[in-house]
């Protein structure tokens, strides 16, 4: 999935946000999470926030050569987060 990157917008403070950030951690460890892909905390990174008008997490945004594409609201289990890699 070349130019693609996965952005998961979350907060310290997000249940959610941290079952996501460790089934992407599996599925990387596994070598089944194979796309570029930031987690970006929303306390510490406003500019983002702001640029992709995220309003509340986790968010989910994929882009395709730095624009965006699809956007999720809400929990990823492992077969959406694989779904992104297709």
């Amino acid at each position: 999935m070349e130019n693609y990157k996965v952005l998961f917008f979350m907060a310290r403070y997000c249940g959610k946000c941290f079952a996501i950030k460790n089934r992407v951690n599996r599925l990387v460890e596994d070598n089944m999470f194979n796309i570029k892909y930031e987690f970006i905390d929303i306390e510490l990174r406003n500019d983002l926030v702001n640029k992709f008008v995220v309003n509340g997490v986790p968010t989910t945004i994929i882009l395709k050569d730095n624009k965006e594409v699809q956007r999720i609201s809400g929990s990823l289990y492992n077969e959406d987060l694989l779904k992104l890699t297709k």
